[in-house]
């Protein structure tokens, strides 16, 4: 018995124990792939990727095969005699009486078709050919290719074609990406097409080291009358060769992947029969029977975390229109700018007099203020009525036989109006504030008389002295200096009275900024007692969500009880039948693992008919 026949029947074999493990599914992954490698062993096809360099080595490459292919179609994958004659890209696909038809239609449709990126082609009945089926790769575009894409491209096959203009130069990053393909196959095929312009400098393509595990099948130089016999003749020994190889690939990957799914098969039933109920853990197991309590569960943190959430936000609001210069700072700010220099009470105290705020200034900003406040709550009670409302009517549609909860149950109209009956007592408190101005009677403004007088004395006599100028000697002088005493006297009646609303004005802003502090630390303390009084309803309703549902999630876990008990009585033999499942893959796994040691020996013989051929 040959090797590819020995194989043959392997396939058989792996396709019925896939038969087997896939009983019953609606999808059969392995056995189909099995069928697909069957279908190659019996039709002898050879599958290889072929590495362009450029889009003018592929259409070189192909039209070596398919004469009159048009150029700079981007032909993905060609099949040669495998069946029948047709083009196909992602979309649609077509089929031809001939090949010649299908090459008439791409050199008529070329425009509309240049434009298809994945263009796959299938021709059959082309002489002095075997059937090959070839996946095309562009170097300079291999290194766009995520990881399951490059494992599409080199999968199904163990050969590696590079067809390149004979001194073609590689960059760094293509020598990389070539290496890294050619680590995936076994046999190498080199094509050297005609000469390219090039800088003479460095190595050829074909000069540059290779992956020590590669055979290198013997080369040859491309043109439409010399190909590889590779794919020529379909009695080529290399060619049987390859093609055995390649299948005892494919099985040996297949039968690894049938294998694991074999023992991840008894792994679950193994862990079932080490249940101390198999018949609980089924039901136990049942989604259907326990998605409500899942739903509920999920909903209940999805609550939770929303509930979390809006605490915390409304804290950071909180935080917000008090920090800087936030909505309760322009309420405070507001509110004292009524405040005026006639609000302030003088009050003589020895030779002072002792400024204070009038108490109606200071209850006219108390209530202007519990006003503003008592406004700004109830607006931002009520956008949270409304948004806690939206968040919450979301939620109950999440939950399964738990009765509804609605913010209107905890946020009630008493709630919305909490906080505010209680502003007169944050507002209510003494005031720290106290100024003073001196007072100044007649003698002061005398003595301010005096003190100009006296100015303009000391001049004269300075200066008088200098000139030799004696005013003592002028009587009329007595009635100037008269005349300015009284003059300078009478004038603090105008600069003092500046004097005075200028510093009652400084003491104003002074209160002012005092009154601020005092009022935005009392505003602070009443947001605070706002933002705690609705953590704690958000919380009270967070518990009595979690009371309802640990009551009902008690009565579901009753009702199963009762269900699972009445399925034990019904179910007795499922033991029995998990042993027997048990015994049927542990055979099925005894019988892959002889066919996968039995390879092994082929293995060797695939190796010893490499050496024969001269393929190292």
């Amino acid at each position: 018995m040959s090797i590819a026949q020995h194989i043959e029947g392997t396939l058989g074999e792996l396709a019925k124990i896939t038969t087997i493990l896939e009983e019953a599914k609606a999808k059969t992954p392995l056995y189909d792939q099995v069928g697909k490698i069957y279908d190659f062993a019996t039709d002898k096809v050879l599958p290889a990727i072929v590495i362009t360099f450029d889009s003018d080595s592929r259409h070189y490459f192909i039209n070596a095969f398919l004469p009159k292919f048009p150029p700079e179609l981007n032909c993905s994958s060609l099949k040669i005699n495998c069946g029948r004659n047709r083009i196909a890209n992602a979309s649609h696909s077509k089929n031809f009486s001939s090949h010649q038809e299908l090459i008439t239609h791409l050199s008529e449709n070329y425009q509309s078709l240049k434009a298809i990126t994945q263009l796959e082609i299938e021709v059959d009945q082309l002489e002095g050919l075997a059937a090959n089926f070839f996946k095309f790769a562009d170097l300079s575009k291999l290194l766009e290719l995520d990881l399951i894409e490059f494992n599409r491209l080199v999968d199904k096959t163990n050969v590696a074609v590079v067809a390149a203009a004979i001194n073609y130069k590689l960059s760094p990053e293509n020598r990389a990406t070539l290496l890294q393909i050619l680590k995936q196959v076994d046999y190498l095929q080199i094509c050297a097409l005609p000469k390219i312009p090039l800088d003479p400098s460095g190595p050829y393509w074909h000069q540059e080291p290779v992956p020590s595990q590669l055979k290198a099948l013997p080369p040859c130089k491309l043109d439409f009358t010399d190909r590889p016999k590779l794919f020529e003749s379909a009695d080529s020994p290399i060619r049987g060769q390859v093609i055995q190889s390649n299948l005892f690939n494919q099985f040996t990957h297949t039968a690894s992947l049938v294998q694991a799914q074999v023992e991840a098969k008894l792994h679950y039933l193994d862990c079932c029969e080490a249940a101390d109920d198999f018949t609980l853990t089924l039901i136990e197991n049942d989604p259907n029977l326990t998605a409500n309590i899942e739903n509920n569960r999920e909903a209940l943190d999805l609550l939770s975390d929303t509930l979390e959430r809006f605490n915390k936000q409304q804290q950071e609001e909180s935080k917000a229109s008090l920090v800087g210069k936030g909505a309760f700072y322009y309420m405070v700010e507001t509110e004292l700018e009524n405040l005026q220099v006639n609000d302030i009470e003088k009050e003589q105290v020895h030779n002072v007099f002792r400024l204070t705020i009038a108490q109606d200034a200071l209850s006219s900003i108390a209530e202007g203020l519990k006003q503003r406040i008592s406004a700004q709550f109830k607006s931002d009670n009520q956008k949270l009525l409304d948004k806690l409302e939206e968040e919450l009517t979301e939620i109950n549609q999440k939950f399964d036989g738990l009765n509804e909860k609605k913010s209107t149950d905890i946020f009630t109209a008493d709630f919305l109006s909490a906080g505010i009956s209680n502003l007169d007592d944050h507002l209510e408190f003494k005031i720290r504030y106290k100024g003073e101005i001196p007072k100044r009677g007649l003698l002061k403004r005398l003595g301010e008389g005096r003190r100009a007088m006296f100015m303009v004395l000391m001049m004269f006599s300075i200066f008088g002295g200098m000139l030799g100028f004696n005013y003592r000697n002028y009587a009329f002088m007595s009635v100037f200096f008269i005349l300015l005493f009284i003059g300078g006297t009478i004038y603090t009646y105008f600069t003092w009275k500046k004097d005075d609303e200028f510093k009652l004005g400084k003491e104003l802003d002074k209160a002012r900024d005092q009154l601020h502090s005092e009022y935005m630390r009392a505003v602070t303390e009443i947001e605070r007692c706002r933002v705690k009084q609705i953590s704690e309803s958000v919380s009270q309703l967070m518990r009595k969500y979690r009371q309802q549902f640990d009551n009902w999630q008690k009565g579901t876990v009753d009702k199963l009880k009762a269900e699972l008990h009445e399925a034990k009585s019904r179910n007795k033999n499922k033991k029995q039948m998990l042993k027997t499942e048990i015994k049927r893959f542990s055979d099925l796994n005894i019988e892959l693992t002889k066919l996968i040691e039995g390879e092994k020996n082929l293995e060797v013989a695939l190796r010893q008919v490499d050496e024969k051929l001269g393929l190292k």
